[in-house]
């Protein structure tokens, strides 16, 4: 019956309860999950160092939240035994019905989230790299499996650096077993230059507590002291020769080309790669040029001239105060146009499903391999692949519910995700574009053309949602950031796409992946223009509370602009329908609910005519009546 009323939208059925398309019913789970696993890190932070995690009005008022949401289910749950009168009991058990359900939910959300973060985390402190590490460190030697590709080291200190997962550490002869995520910070330059990921390697170092960052502990790599155990795999060495090739092809272009056409096909600038020879020594080491124990002669790199870090600094700096530096980094966009096109040529053949499913999840895994593996990767990587499923069984996808689904799977796979800013911008923008982009699309298509409308309802709904998280990054507010995003807009997937073309066919004719390299720097130009024009005025950057304070003043002002749209929306409305009444064009029409009913039992009736057949007087007398 549910389906049937479903079916006839003039019943007055409310269609955000119907449509199966907006299934939201997740996200508030997904939410809860989250909040438990950051509360959950803050108390074992503090319990660990003797330092609050919280100070005294933080406290109390989560304490205070948590015991109305527990209160709220009480007298819920009080109010249905009980029974009350007349409207009063009709509107607390809708109340009962549709609100106790979903908070006891969120309720065990939160507990579940918690353990699973205070296990991550106790199994963590107890691991030997951190009781290790904790101790005041010292020199040991240390096995790890690179697990992400050698860039430059943001740190003065260091040459490159790589993430990695520890294998083992031996100290003064005796070797343990360790499973601790580090980051591996080396000076070598011929180390730099050869470990790809995915390798086994063995080194001599210095281990300590990372002051920064998401990963808990640093490795800081002596020259001459490391032995490859294990080449990377042969899908990791593709890799790497197609990024080599790639690069080779943009290194030939201007400098905007040479930084910003990687950072935008790959996600890594074109200052953060490094191509330097392989017999190239490190100044100042006295084991420089020695030999690295198990490399192939295959890791050899070509003679790169780096690129101008004044000018790639001062670039990065424009971009991130014009806003625009979300396109440095690979997302679900990269995704979607690929997921396109790959449905488009399927059409054409007239493949079944089931082959385009196929296809789509063959072409994400082949892209979240030829890519910089970041959180947005993955969460874009998890939530097609979901989609890519549902096409499989035939069932429309659903962006908010695949959303929430795919970040709680993440976050219950490895809990330290909820303290990824990354992974945490990532969802929020998909989040903003999947609940508001369609109504503020709407509001502006009656003043602006439809495109134009389209591009600033995704602009604005993803940075509504991502405002309060970049605050908690940076503490200050680009107000040129929607005008440079509509200027960029119309060249970021023609970039794309030829970027991601000249990074396939790289390995195989440099000539034409050059060409269409070219192509992708004359759209990163203007998107260097637009970071020049518009975010060297710095006089459009308003300082900002930090914090989280900052975040939760940032988050109500975006509510309360919200609602204040609202509220005038409905006065205008409400203002039309006067004006057309005070000139005799009446009121709208509107069915009352015996109305709607009537219309319901009789399409029912129609539908299911073998419930209840009527006589052949009544039915032509319903067919004389208006529908």
């Amino acid at each position: 019956m549910e389906e049937v009323k479903g079916m006839h939208t003039g019943t007055g059925a409310n269609p955000r309860m119907e449509a199966g398309s907006k299934d939201w019913r997740m996200v508030p789970i997904g939410i809860s999950m989250w909040a438990g696993m950051l509360l959950a890190h803050g108390c074992f932070g503090s319990w660990t160092t003797g330092e609050p995690a919280f100070t005294a009005p933080q406290a109390w008022l989560i304490l205070v939240c948590l015991g109305l949401l527990v209160l709220l289910v009480l007298v819920l749950s009080r109010c249905e035994e009980r029974g009350l009168p007349g409207r009063c009991w009709s509107f607390c058990s809708s109340l009962v019905r549709g609100l106790r359900p979903s908070l006891l939910l969120m309720l065990l959300t939160i507990l579940l989230g918690a353990l699973a973060s205070l296990s991550t985390d106790l199994m963590q402190s107890r691991d030997p790299a951190m009781v290790h590490a904790s101790q005041g460190g010292a020199s040991i030697q240390a096995r790890l499996r690179l697990t992400s590709p050698v860039t430059a080291s943001s740190m003065r200190q260091a040459l490159c650096q790589a993430d990695g997962s520890l294998e083992s550490i031996t100290r003064e002869g005796r070797q343990v077993t360790s499973h601790s995520p580090v980051r591996l910070l080396l000076t070598d330059q011929r180390a730099c230059s050869t470990l790809l990921a995915g390798s086994h390697i063995q080194l001599s170092g210095q281990l300590r507590l990372a002051p920064v960052g998401r990963l808990p502990l640093w490795l800081t790599g002596q020259d001459g002291h490391i032995e490859v155990l294990a080449q990377a795999p042969w899908i990791k060495r593709v890799v790497h020769a197609s990024w080599r090739s790639f690069f080779q092809v943009t290194d030939r272009l201007s400098d905007q080309g040479r930084v910003l056409v990687p950072g935008l096909t790959v996600g890594l600038l074109g200052q953060d790669y490094l191509g330097q020879p392989a017999t190239a020594d490190s100044e100042g080491s006295k084991d420089a040029g020695k030999p690295i124990k198990g490399l192939t002669e295959s890791a050899g790199l070509w003679e790169r001239q780096p690129v101008n870090q004044t000018y790639a600094s001062m670039l990065t700096t424009h971009f991130r105060q014009a806003g625009i530096m979300h396109l440095m980094a690979v997302s679900g966009g990269h995704f979607a146009l690929l997921a396109s096109l790959i449905r488009r040529l399927c059409a054409r053949l007239l493949l079944p499903r089931q082959l385009v499913a196929l296809a789509v999840t063959a072409s994400y895994c082949a892209l979240a391999l030829m890519v910089y593996p970041s959180d947005s990767v993955l969460r874009a990587l998890v939530m097609g692949l979901i989609g890519a499923c549902g096409m499989w069984r035939g069932r429309p996808s659903q962006l908010v519910s695949s959303l929430a689904w795919t970040s709680m799977g993440v976050l219950l796979v490895n809990p330290a995700m909820s303290r990824s800013y990354g992974f945490a911008l990532s969802v929020a923008a998909v989040l903003g574009i999947g609940t508001m982009a369609r109504p503020i699309a709407r509001g502006l298509s009656a003043h602006l053309p439809k495109v134009l409308a389209e591009m600033m309802a995704m602009t604005l709904s993803a940075q509504a949602f991502t405002l309060p998280i970049q605050v908690l990054m940076q503490p200050q507010l680009p107000l040129l950031s929607l005008p440079a995003n509509m200027l960029v807009a119309p060249f970021v997937d023609f970039s794309t796409l030829t970027g991601l073309a000249a990074l396939l066919l790289a390995t195989w004719n440099q000539t034409l992946a050059y060409a269409l390299a070219w192509l992708s720097s004359a759209g990163t130009l203007v998107m260097e223009r637009t970071a020049q024009s518009l975010g060297s005025q710095t006089s459009f950057l308003i300082p900002w509370a930090g914090g989280a304070g900052g975040a939760l003043l940032m988050l109500l002002l975006e509510i309360a602009i919200m609602a204040s749209f609202h509220i005038v929306h409905l006065l205008w409305q409400q203002g039309r329908r006067r004006a057309g009444e005070a000139a005799g064009l009446g009121q709208p029409h509107r069915l009352t609910m015996m109305a709607r009913l009537r219309f319901w039992w009789s399409d029912t009736r129609r539908i299911f005519g073998h419930w209840s057949r009527p006589g052949p007087g009544r039915q032509t007398q319903e067919e004389g009546k208006e529908p």
